[in-house]
């Protein structure tokens, strides 16, 4: 019982981390598309 409150424990930050690095990713690839259409 106490393992699986640790793995969500930590799941959370970590699945956190995941979305902003994905969403920061997005923003990378948009900034690429604007910057190449302005070329």
């Amino acid at each position: 019982m106490a393992g699986k409150t640790v793995r969500t424990a930590v799941a959370g930050p970590v699945n956190l981390l995941h979305k902003q690095k994905s969403s920061i990713y997005t923003q990378l690839r948009l900034l690429e598309i604007t910057y190449f259409c302005k070329l």
